[in-house]
């Protein structure tokens, strides 16, 4: 597979995963691809086919922070780098009807295999009390961000094939909750702007009312 990277821009991605496990992909837009030169010569073997010959499909999904192409007004701040604040593998079943996913926390303890940089370089492998998983993402310090490096880094950690990665930005993230309509969430206190900023030193004005509402 020569491309194995997908990077949204505004409104590229749409992934529904609902009840049961029924997972739908909408591409509205352009993608972005990255080469798999940087994945890792050592992986994982591909899963193995069902009697009928169907094959199931490991996807890593990759929340990206990044302020860069456009993401600063959404996300606040002018922060260097991109970090993976949300990762979850998902699992879709050979008759691709079904699927479950797994998240990996950012601050999860791993060992991060040599990755490609940017400029061509790669590192050396990083292990230690002090490196998290949030970190292979970082690696190079592009607003893209190390998608190729966090895939490294999640098939050393599970010992899982990851056969395709999709990285959803700030602006991505808001086009796909625009897409399904907002999503319902249930709040048990009001939120202020201090409960998202705590450098504001100060409650600040009210972002969301307790209760049910859709956002």
């Amino acid at each position: 597979m020569k491309k194995i990277v997908g990077w949204t821009a505004v409104g590229a991605l749409v992934l529904i995963a609902g009840t049961g496990g029924a997972i739908y992909l909408k591409l509205n837009g352009n993608i972005k691809t990255i080469d798999s030169d940087g994945l890792s010569k050592d992986r994982p073997p591909e899963s193995a086919a069902d009697a009928n010959g169907n094959k199931p499909v490991n996807i890593l999904l990759i929340g990206s922070d990044s302020r860069g192409a456009g993401n600063s007004d959404l996300g606040g701040g002018n922060a260097e780098g991109a970090r993976s604040d949300t990762t979850i593998l998902l699992h879709v079943y050979a008759d691709h009807k079904n699927a479950i996913g797994v998240s990996i926390p950012r601050n999860t303890l791993v060992t991060i295999p040599p990755c490609k940089l940017p400029n061509g370089k790669w590192t050396k492998e990083q292990k230690g009390k002090d490196i998290l998983f949030n970190a292979a993402f970082s690696q190079g310090d592009s607003t893209e961000g190390n998608a190729a490096c966090t895939q490294n880094t999640v098939e050393k950690l599970t010992g899982i094939r990851v056969d395709h990665t999709l990285v959803v930005d700030f602006s991505g993230f808001a086009a796909m909750t625009k897409a399904v309509g907002g999503v319902e969430v249930c709040l048990p206190k009001v939120i202020y702007e201090g409960d998202i900023n705590p450098n504001l030193n100060k409650r600040g004005a009210q972002v969301l009312p307790a209760g049910r509402q859709k956002v």
